[in-house]
């Protein structure tokens, strides 16, 4: 914890990924993952550079733009997990008339998380709520600072049920976000999916610019892939008697999570745990490192957090999933119920291996 003062402006706002609970050895272990930050109300020197970029990868013919109504959204409706915290924010009840959005402010606003200010070193406050007789002061409570780059990510343990997980910046407890908790059991089915090109269309394989308009640009009702949302919810609909929970992974950065979630509001997907990525330092050699290493370590964590239920495997052909799966049944044999992969037009993969990878899974079912 920091025994000095940092300024947290007044707009500042937490986002908490949504993340999983379980019981073991009679506690409830709680996984916290949030980021702390504001959005300048002036762009600095290097993301007016940053936009300007991105301004020249617009299509001029791109035609699909986002509408505004969807963008500006409370944030309060975007995540089954997520409740804006500002006390002075109010839910509307009714939207404007929907209206063609100017595409640079579109790109604007998607692209506001990445050039947000992260708040580090910062300390806040993190508090398990109960629905039961339990006092106030015996609620467990964690007070910690924020890394460097803003973030917090905490496995907190608690003998009652959490109801609620309550955060909240020290200095100011006005600035402040809740979550409510998803909870798996140790046994059951877990069923891992795959986002870009999976569950939304993305064309990860597709040229740069119509992957940039597609992600910055293009309404997100565009990105509805026919029968995915439906069929998710078949499955979603089995989970009184099969104890199904979903995880969602992707390579997809952190900065994209709101907009994910919104897509994932409006087409009605299940809830579940959110694994994005983080990527730091040189972000061209992050993006140039093979999709299959970025996704591994996600996938690794969530078979061996739960090393008593079963997984069914969700992906797609267009970013090295088949041998990511592949390596996960080596690795974690018996565990892997099914592999499910939707063909994306003119790919299969990166590099060209799925003849052999597809051979080697067939050697291990």
């Amino acid at each position: 914890m920091n025994n000095y003062e940092i300024f947290v402006p007044l707009d500042s706002q937490f986002i908490l990924y949504p993340s999983y609970t379980w019981q073991e050895d009679s506690l409830y272990h709680v996984n916290i993952r949030g980021w702390l930050f504001y959005c300048p109300q002036t762009m600095s020197k290097k993301n007016k550079i940053v936009f300007t970029v991105a301004k020249q990868l617009i299509r001029s013919n791109a035609t699909d733009y986002a509408n505004l109504d969807l963008i500006n959204q409370n944030e309060s409706n975007r995540s089954p997990y997520i409740s804006n915290s500002n006390s002075n924010s109010q839910s509307s009840t009714s939207l404007p008339p929907r209206k063609k959005a100017n595409p640079e402010d579109v790109l604007k606003e998607r692209l506001k998380y990445f050039m947000a200010k992260s708040l580090p070193q910062v300390n806040i406050t993190i508090k398990l709520g109960s629905d039961h007789d339990v006092p106030f002061e015996s609620l467990v409570t964690k007070t910690l600072p924020t890394d460097y780059n803003g973030k917090f990510d905490i496995l907190l343990k608690s003998s009652y049920k959490p109801s609620i997980i309550h955060v909240f910046v020290d200095s100011n407890n006005e600035i402040f976000q809740f979550q409510l908790p998803l909870f798996i059991h140790q046994n059951g089915i877990s069923i891992i999916s795959d986002i870009d090109d999976t569950i939304k269309k993305t064309d990860v394989v597709s040229d740069k610019r119509n992957l940039f308009n597609n992600v910055f640009i293009k309404d997100i009702k565009n990105w509805t892939l026919e029968g995915i949302s439906d069929f998710f919810n078949e499955i979603y609909a089995k989970k009184s008697s099969k104890d199904i929970k979903f995880h969602y992974v992707s390579n997809s950065p952190w900065q994209l999570y709101s907009i994910i979630s919104q897509f994932f509001q409006l087409t009605n997907m299940p809830p579940g745990s959110f694994h994005l990525k983080q990527y730091s330092g040189n972000y061209l050699n992050s993006f140039m490192e093979p999709a299959v290493e970025r996704k591994r370590p996600g996938l690794y964590t969530i078979l061996q957090k739960f090393p008593n239920r079963k997984f069914i495997l969700l992906g797609d052909s267009g970013e090295q999933d088949l041998e990511a799966y592949t390596d996960i049944v080596r690795r974690f044999p018996g565990k892997v119920l099914g592999i499910y992969l939707r063909i994306v037009p003119n790919s299969f993969s990166d590099f060209g291996y799925d003849v052999k990878t597809l051979n080697q899974l067939k050697k291990i079912l």
